[in-house]
């Protein structure tokens, strides 16, 4: 079976067109693991380069937020270079945006009181138009475990430990009696 690239440009615009994407650039600029403590307010990052955004501050370019774990894919909310703010889903008013600041390229998001349900994959997609991704960056949102939230079976193994030993040497006293 022959390649869109095959057919020529004929080919490749077709199989452009078929895809649903059109031709321009996509680049991975990050791609950031963070832990957190849940309950805790998380700041998810997303910063373009004035070059990434281009010139033309009026074109139709926004960076939408997505997010995907295990039982959930969601697309969360657009912002786009002016400002304006589109939710798909707030997750109970916890994602804080800060459209203000989206003009110099910051596209940052707030997740407040982290809950189990915001652990996994996030995406920050820059858009021009519909279809026409300019840049991403991906962030990774993983728990932090604390040795003291396991306590009880450090507590269980002492006391299996002691039971242990205290048997042994009632043992041993029967023996050399």
């Amino acid at each position: 079976m022959k390649s869109a690239s095959e057919f020529g440009v004929l080919g490749l615009l077709l199989s452009t067109l078929i895809k649903g994407v059109t031709l321009c650039g996509s680049e991975s600029l990050t791609r950031i693991n963070m832990v957190i403590t849940l309950q805790s307010d998380v700041l998810l990052p997303c910063y373009f380069k004035p070059a990434t955004l281009e010139s033309d501050k009026t074109a139709d370019t926004a960076a939408v937020w997505s997010h995907s774990n295990i039982t959930t894919d969601w697309r969360l909310l657009e912002i786009s270079l002016q400002g304006e703010v589109k939710f798909w889903n707030n997750r109970n008013r916890h994602i804080r945006p800060f459209p203000e600041h989206s003009e110099s390229g910051n596209f940052s998001i707030l997740l407040h009181k982290a809950q189990q349900s915001d652990l996994g994959f996030y995406r920050c997609e820059l858009f021009r138009g519909n279809s026409c991704t300019l840049a991403y960056q991906d962030v990774y949102v993983s728990p932090a475990y604390s040795s003291m939230k396991y306590w009880h079976f450090l507590l269980g193994a002492a006391a299996a430990l002691c039971l242990l030993l205290v048997s042994l040497c009632c043992m041993q006293r029967r023996r050399s009696m």
